[in-house]
């Protein structure tokens, strides 16, 4: 019976340690690898606005109030006014603002971290100079997805605004205190 039992606790350990390098070896969820590509920025990104277009994403939508039409945007400050330790030779962000049904989007594409981080992978692939890609809601929220160094691209993670947090810092400027973020982390109302 001793036996019995010993031999049942080493055929565990093996098993589970036979998991372990598939464990070391597994990606984050929302995390994506930047394959490398030929195409152009600017097909990279019609590659990608075609997919949002044929899942509902990036289509014209009507609310009760106003029409929303989705775009493409791009900005070359927003990086270094809102976050320290960025990668410094990549320092633009290519904006989806999306549109569609807010429900449809949420659940969609909102909630899948890894969708989002396989498209910016293809972008940040072909955009030399796109450190962040985010995907924006018409009505409210964004998720953001950046590269990092090690080739890859990730979804940040979303951190409240908490003036001890470890991630964010306070920078006094002309017009009063903003806040920064360490990249890698954001806050979205």
């Amino acid at each position: 019976m001793h036996f019995i039992k010993k031999a049942s606790l080493s055929a565990i350990a093996i098993a589970t340690l036979s998991v372990f390098p598939q464990i070391a070896n597994a990606k984050p969820p929302g995390s994506a690898r930047i394959p490398d590509s030929s195409a152009s920025c600017e097909s990279a990104i019609a590659s990608v606005k075609s997919s949002l277009v044929q899942r509902g994403y990036f289509i014209p939508w009507k609310s009760a109030r106003r029409s929303i039409t989705p775009q493409v945007v791009f900005d070359n400050n927003g990086i270094r006014n809102y976050f320290y330790d960025y990668p410094t030779e990549r320092t633009q962000i290519l904006t989806f603002r999306l549109s569609g049904d807010g429900t449809r989007l949420y659940q969609g594409l909102m909630s899948s971290p890894q969708l989002m981080a396989t498209m910016s992978a293809q972008i940040m692939a072909s955009c030399d100079r796109v450190g962040l890609v985010e995907f924006a809601h018409w009505h409210e929220g964004y998720v953001p997805v950046g590269y990092f160094p090690d080739r890859t691209a990730r979804t940040f993670t979303w951190t409240d605004l908490d003036e001890n947090s470890p991630h964010q810092r306070w920078i006094k400027t002309s017009n009063g205190s903003r806040i920064t973020h360490q990249w890698g982390y954001y806050f979205s109302p």
